[in-house]
């Protein structure tokens, strides 16, 4: 696991990006996707998954998308060496209870080819708990229901460290 110190600087620029993402929403009324629109919604929703795509962002030295998009992302949220990456955050403290969820009408576009799972330890510290590419989630997911829809699950623990990724994309550069 790796940990990504953020500093407060790079927290208002996300809060900025989140804030400017939740006023498109409301002036197009848009649908919250949250698993739980109870509890993550809103900014709140924006500004967490920020937090880890900034997190991720500055692992591989790049810049996140800050474009506000009606509806979501292009479904997925960095782009290196042309691959594409949906990062996933979480708030949830014990590993052990802790999944890669994705939502399978976004699983299914097989827009990405790695997705990456954080965890907000503090706002300004983001733990990247692993990554896996699409291929194999696609063979390990199992199907969880949260109540309000069912979404694609596996486990924190079975993520292969970032560091996999770190190197995939070292050999991409070394053959082009």
């Amino acid at each position: 696991m790796s940990l990504v110190n953020l500093t407060y600087e790079n927290i208002i620029e996300i809060a900025s990006i989140a804030n400017q993402r939740q006023l498109n929403k409301r002036q197009n009324n848009v649908k919250e996707q949250a698993f739980k629109p109870e509890i993550n919604k809103g900014f709140k929703l924006d500004f967490f998954g920020l937090l880890g795509e900034f997190a991720v962002s500055k692992i591989f030295n790049i810049e996140i998308d800050k474009e506000i998009y009606l509806g979501g992302d292009k479904g997925y949220d960095l782009l290196i060496h042309g691959k594409k990456i949906d990062v996933k955050t979480t708030t949830v403290q014990n590993v052990n209870k802790t999944s890669l969820i994705v939502k399978p009408s976004i699983h299914c576009r097989k827009t990405s080819h790695f997705y990456v799972l954080c965890r907000i330890n503090d706002p300004l510290q983001i733990e990247i708990l692993g990554c896996m590419s699409w291929g194999k989630f696609d063979k390990q997911k199992k199907i969880r229901d949260f109540g309000t829809s069912e979404a694609y699950c596996v486990p924190a623990n079975e993520l292969s460290k970032i560091q996999m990724l770190s190197e995939y994309f070292s050999n991409l550069r070394e053959r082009t």
